[in-house]
C-alpha cells in the first residue's frame, strides 16, 4: 500500500513539474529572485498607472482612453473619498473611475455588509459600469 501511495505522489510530482515547466515557457515566466524589490517595482509602476487612490493603496486605472488623457486628473480625489459619506455621494455623479475608487473604499471601511441598500445601490453601480460579474458577486456576498 504504501509502495501505491509512493507510486502515485511520483506521478503528482512529476504532473505538477511538467505543467509548471511548460507555463514557465509558454508565458515566458522568471524566479523572482528578490520579492521585496519586485514588490516595489511593481507597487512604483502600478502607482504610475494609477488614476484614483483608494484606503486599501490598490487603487482605480483609467478604464478607457478618455480617462488616460486626463491621467490622474483626479487622482487626489480618491484622497477625500475616506468615508462613507463622501463614498456615497461619489456614487452619484462622479466619473467611473471615482465611483469604482468609492466602492473599493466602502468595501475596506465594511460599510456595504452591513447595509442592503448601500450594497445594492453599488451594485447597480458596477452594472452600469458593464461589470455584471462584479455586481452579482456583490450580493451574492450578502446572501
Amino acid at each position: 500500500m504504501k509502495e501505491i501511495i509512493r507510486d502515485k505522489n511520483a506521478i503528482i510530482s512529476s504532473v505538477w513539474n511538467y505543467y509548471v515547466l511548460l507555463h514557465e515557457q509558454t508565458f515566458d515566466l522568471r524566479p523572482i529572485e528578490n520579492l521585496a524589490k519586485y514588490m516595489e517595482i511593481i507597487s512604483n509602476e502600478r502607482a504610475k498607472l494609477c488614476y484614483v487612490s483608494t484606503l486599501d493603496k490598490i487603487g482605480v486605472v483609467p478604464l478607457n482612453d478618455h480617462s488616460k488623457h486626463s491621467g490622474g486628473l483626479v487622482q487626489q480625489t480618491g484622497e477625500l473619498l475616506v468615508d462613507a459619506e463622501s463614498c456615497i455621494e461619489a456614487l452619484q455623479h462622479a466619473v467611473p473611475e471615482i465611483k469604482l475608487a468609492a466602492i473599493r473604499n466602502l468595501q475596506f471601511l465594511s460599510e456595504i455588509m452591513d447595509n442592503l441598500p448601500l450594497a445594492q445601490q453599488c451594485s447597480e453601480v458596477l452594472w452600469n459600469l458593464g461589470m455584471e460579474d462584479e455586481s452579482k458577486r456583490l450580493l451574492q456576498t450578502l446572501l
